[in-house]
């Protein structure tokens, strides 16, 4: 068992009468609870961020129609209903939108891209959709073929939003039943923070979208986001998030203006 005393503070300077009470606690505890194992860990502001942060995902079951494996990573066409399935909340029926905090962009609308995606999956005579469509990118930490199922866990789409928004967009309204397509997902495996950083800029780098939305999942573009929030001002280090959510683009901060403010 494991108890947490927690603070605004720096838990890496926790005054010693604290430490003795953690102490006298841990002793009481393991007294009343042999067979326990009973740890203290003591949390300050930077643990605190930093848990509220860890937005895991769980494990999800995947649906594949094939599949290549090399070194742990996965190429698999899934069927674009099992797709839709996936990103798609059962309670809700709203989209997973947890599943891309580590995008570095939000959904474009209807630009001509996005624009022929729906054109693509509208038109019963076009090709498979995947031979029309560069994909999906997946991070997870780990992931295991079963079957004809891929167990993925703490899943982030790093590449494919819009794709991903416009395939939900356009099934949500019902049109599931009429899908027979497919879509090309790569599924990678690294629990390396540096690697995952390093493929989320190299798969967001082949089309237009400003520079600084690379570096939107570092640390210090989050902090600033944070700060803001308390003043109900939105940063808005991922390009689009916060005006898709519809707030007023009076208090959305964009990190282009607020380099330029003296």
């Amino acid at each position: 068992m494991k108890i947490i005393y927690v603070s605004r503070g720096n838990a890496e300077q926790v005054d010693s009468n604290i430490k003795g009470t953690g102490e006298k606690i841990v002793s009481t505890c393991t007294s009343l609870l042999s067979c326990a194992r009973i740890t203290m860990d003591f949390w300050g502001a930077k643990e605190l961020i930093e848990k509220f942060r860890d937005k895991r995902t769980g494990t999800f079951s995947l649906k594949i129609a094939k599949h290549f494996t090399f070194n742990d990573n996965y190429v698999v066409l899934m069927k674009l209903s099992d797709y839709y399935d996936f990103i798609t909340d059962k309670e809700t029926g709203g989209l997973r939108r947890y599943l891309f905090d580590s995008n570095v962009r939000d959904y474009m609308g209807n630009n001509r891209t996005n624009l022929d995606i729906i054109e693509t999956l509208q038109n019963s005579n076009s090709p498979d959709f995947w031979l029309l469509n560069n994909g999906i990118t997946m991070i997870t930490s780990k992931a295991t073929v079963i079957g004809n199922e891929i167990e993925a866990e703490n899943v982030q789409i790093v590449n494919g939003l819009q794709t991903t928004i416009s395939l939900y967009n356009h099934f949500c309204n019902g049109n599931i039943e009429e899908s027979h397509g497919n879509i090309l997902v790569k599924i990678i495996e690294t629990a390396d923070s540096d690697v995952s950083k390093q493929i989320i800029r190299a798969t967001n780098n082949q089309t237009s979208i400003p520079a600084y939305a690379l570096y939107a999942n570092d640390k210090i573009q989050k902090d600033i986001e944070d700060v803001m929030l308390k003043s109900h001002l939105y940063y808005e280090r991922r390009p689009g998030y916060y005006l898709n959510l519809g707030h007023e683009r009076e208090k959305i901060i964009t990190p282009m203006y607020l380099g330029t403010v003296k």
